[in-house]
């Protein structure tokens, strides 16, 4: 693709809680389950560091943009999942509308770049 002259941007993954998130904080309210709603920011990295490592290496050799939506859901020892009660999941892994909004500002310099 960069050899075509196409500009190439990859997103890295989006934490993924493990546990449906709009479910979890329903029950909360209803029942006051207190069921965890939080992902730890370490969890994350494990699972997901090989993958972490390979966009880096690409980063490395191609010059290539790792775009990464952990910096603004994972600002602290735990990866946000939710804002005062809104979901910012649709299920266990999906981004919710209100979610993807969240990291939005993640793609703006690159859509406004020629």
């Amino acid at each position: 693709l960069l050899r075509a002259g196409k500009k190439v941007i990859i997103v890295a993954p989006v934490p993924e809680p493990g546990f449906d998130v709009p479910e979890v904080l329903a029950r909360d309210v209803e029942y006051g389950a207190g069921e965890r709603q939080t992902l730890s920011a370490s969890d994350y990295r494990a699972r997901d560091g090989f993958v972490l490592i390979a966009l880096a290496k690409l980063h490395k050799k191609y010059g290539i943009p790792i775009l990464d939506p952990a910096t603004l859901l994972c600002v602290s020892a735990d990866c946000v999942v939710q804002r005062e009660g809104r979901p910012f999941y649709a299920d266990h892994h999906h981004l919710s509308v209100f979610g993807a909004m969240q990291i939005s500002g993640l793609f703006n310099q690159s859509f406004q770049d020629k």
